[in-house]
C-alpha cells in the first residue's frame, strides 16, 4: 500500500507533464492500475486520466469518470485555491464532453464557469480553460472570441512547454482560419507552431496530426496536390500512432475528397469508410456532418442519388431549414444534390448559404456557395465575385472540382511570405555558400540553417535548392 501510494503521490505531481509531453501511453496505464480508492483521493490524477480519455476520443468514458471525480469534490474545503482550480478544470472537461453531444449552449456556460474560476497565474489550467472556451465559441460561431481564447491557450501553453495543448488549440484556429478562407493566414500560422514544436519536443506532439490534415486540406486548395496527399498522409500516420480518434476521422475524409478529384474514387471510397468506422465508436458528434458532405459529393459525382439524399436524410436536416454556421456544410451538401437533381429550389438554397456565410464573414463557406450557386443558377455574376474572393488566398480546387475554369493570374506574390532570417539566408545560398558557411555569415548553428532553408522550401514550393534559387529570382528576392 505504501508503495502504491508514493506512487499515486508522484502520478499526482507529474501528470500534466506525463500527459502533454510524450508519455500518455505510460501514463494512463499507471493510472489505471491504482485502486479506486487510491485514485478517489488524488482528484488531479482522476482529471488528467479525463483529458486522456477526450484525446484518445472516448467520450461517453470520460464523461463516467468525471461524475464520479466532481462528486468527490465535496470532501475538500470548498473556499480553498486547490477546490477552485479542480473546479475549473472540471467545468472545462465537461464544456469540452457537452460540446461533442452538440450541446453548444450548454458547453459555452460550463466553459464561461471554468474561466471565471482559473486562477491568473495558473499557467496550466489558463491553458485548458481558454481552450474548452475557443473550441466552444468556435462551434457557437463566436469567431473573434475563439481565435483569442485559443490564441491565449497556445501562449500559456507553450509558456510551460505544453505542445499538445498548443497543438489542440492551433487545430481548432485552422478551421477558423478555414471557414473565413484566410488560407495563407492558416498555414503560416499552423507552420510555426509546428516547427517549434517540433525543435523543442522529443518526439512528435500528441494531436500534430491534426494540425498536418488541415494543412494537407489547404495545399489540396491550392492544387498542390502532391504536397496535400504527403501532408494528409502524414498526418493520418501519427493520429493513427497516437489513437486520436477525431484526427483521423478529418484526415480520412480530407483524402477521400483529394482522391475524387483524382477520380480515383475507390480509394476515396476506403477513406471514407475508415472514417465512418471511427465515428460509429463515439467520434464527436460534429465531426458527422463534414463525413455526410463528403460522402455525398462522393455519391453525386457518380450520379447515385437516391443514395446521397438517403445519406443527407441520416442529417436531421432539411434544405428548408434555416442555414446558420453550424449547419452550413450540411445545406451545401444538400445543394450539391439539389443542382445535380436539378430541384427547381437549388438556387434559392444557394442565396440563403450565401446570406448567413456573408453576415458571418466566413469566406472560405461563401466561395463554396457561389461556384455551386453558379451552377445553380447564379451564372457568371456569381462565378466572377467567387474568383475575386478566391485569388487572393490561392483558391483552386473549388473551380477545378466543379469543372470551372479557373482564370487566375501568374503570382508574382508568396502565399506565405520569406521571414527576414529565410530571405537572408535564400541570397547566401545564391552565392553558393555550403551551410556551415551560412552558419558562420549569421553567427548560428548548422541546424538552425537546416531549419531556415526548409522553411525557404515549404514557402517556395521547391525541394532543391537550385530550384528556391531561380524561383527566388523570378520573384525579385534576390
Amino acid at each position: 500500500i505504501g508503495d502504491k501510494r508514493y506512487a499515486a503521490a508522484l502520478l499526482e505531481k507529474y501528470s500534466w507533464r506525463l500527459l502533454t509531453q510524450g508519455y500518455l501511453h505510460a501514463f494512463m496505464e499507471w493510472a489505471q492500475a491504482l485502486p479506486r480508492d487510491l485514485l478517489a483521493s488524488h482528484p488531479k490524477i482522476g482529471l488528467a486520466v479525463i483529458w486522456g480519455k477526450i484525446l484518445y476520443g472516448d467520450y461517453a468514458e470520460a464523461e463516467a469518470r468525471l461524475k464520479e471525480i466532481q462528486s468527490g469534490f465535496q470532501q475538500i474545503p470548498p473556499q480553498s485555491v486547490e477546490t477552485q482550480a479542480l473546479r475549473a478544470d472540471g467545468l472545462a472537461l465537461q464544456a469540452i464532453i457537452t460540446q461533442a453531444q452538440g450541446k453548444v449552449a450548454e458547453a459555452l456556460s460550463l466553459a464561461e464557469q471554468a474561466r471565471s474560476l482559473t486562477p491568473p497565474h495558473d499557467l496550466r489550467l489558463t491553458a485548458s480553460t481558454a481552450l474548452a472556451y475557443g473550441v466552444v465559441c468556435r462551434l457557437a460561431g463566436r469567431y473573434d472570441e475563439a481565435i483569442k481564447a485559443l490564441q491565449e491557450s497556445i501562449a500559456a501553453a507553450q509558456a510551460i512547454e505544453d505542445h499538445v495543448t498548443a497543438m489542440i488549440a492551433m487545430a481548432h484556429i485552422s478551421l477558423v482560419w478555414y471557414s473565413r478562407g484566410c488560407l495563407r493566414l492558416l498555414v503560416e500560422q499552423a507552420q510555426t507552431t509546428i516547427d517549434r514544436a517540433e525543435r523543442l519536443s522529443k518526439i512528435a506532439p500528441f494531436m500534430i496530426g491534426s494540425v498536418h490534415a488541415v494543412l494537407g486540406l489547404v495545399y489540396y486548395e491550392w492544387n498542390q496536390l502532391e504536397k496535400a496527399l504527403d501532408s494528409l498522409l502524414h498526418g493520418l500516420r501519427l493520429a493513427t500512432l497516437a489513437g486520436q480518434a477525431t484526427s483521423m476521422i478529418y484526415a480520412n475524409v480530407h483524402l477521400a475528397r483529394l482522391y475524387q478529384g483524382q477520380g480515383d474514387f475507390a480509394a476515396a471510397a476506403r477513406c471514407l469508410h475508415e472514417a465512418d468506422e471511427i465515428l460509429s465508436k463515439g467520434g464527436p458528434a460534429w465531426a458527422r456532418a463534414d463525413w455526410i458532405a463528403q460522402q455525398v459529393s462522393w455519391l453525386v459525382a457518380q450520379g447515385k442519388l437516391d443514395e446521397a439524399a438517403e445519406t443527407l436524410g441520416t442529417s436531421n436536416l432539411s434544405p428548408t431549414d434555416p442555414v446558420t454556421y453550424r449547419t452550413e456544410v450540411i445545406h451545401l451538401a444538400w445543394l450539391r444534390w439539389m443542382i445535380a437533381s436539378h430541384h427547381p429550389d437549388a438556387f434559392s438554397l444557394a442565396q440563403r448559404i450565401v446570406d448567413s456565410a456573408e453576415a458571418g464573414q466566413r469566406n472560405g463557406v461563401l466561395i463554396h456557395a457561389l461556384v455551386l450557386g453558379a451552377r445553380a443558377g447564379g451564372g457568371e455574376a456569381w462565378l466572377q465575385r467567387a474568383r475575386q474572393l478566391a485569388e487572393p488566398e490561392g483558391y483552386q480546387r473549388i473551380f477545378i472540382d466543379e469543372s470551372i475554369p479557373v482564370k487566375t493570374h501568374p503570382s508574382t506574390e508568396l502565399i506565405v511570405p520569406l521571414t527576414e532570417r529565410e530571405r537572408e539566408v535564400l541570397c547566401l545560398l545564391a552565392e553558393g555558400l555550403t551551410y556551415a558557411e551560412i552558419a558562420t555569415r549569421l553567427v548560428v548553428s548548422v541546424n538552425t540553417v537546416r531549419y531556415h532553408v526548409k522553411g525557404v522550401y515549404n514557402k517556395l514550393g521547391v525541394e532543391k535548392q537550385i530550384q528556391a534559387v531561380e524561383r527566388g529570382r523570378e520573384l525579385g528576392l534576390i
